[in-house]
């Protein structure tokens, strides 16, 4: 009876899901290419 709800045909979703991005401590992402400049202020504080 499950088989009947689900649609034929190829899935939507990708095999791999999708990873979020890792965040440093200020939780910008690290893959960010150019970080704002105010981010070197803040880890001088911490």
């Amino acid at each position: 009876m499950n088989s009947r709800n689900k649609p034929h045909g190829r899935r939507k979703q990708s095999r791999k899901p999708r990873k979020p991005l890792p965040l440093n401590k200020n939780g910008i992402p690290i893959s960010s290419p150019r970080p704002p400049k105010y981010t070197l202020v803040n880890e001088r504080e911490y």
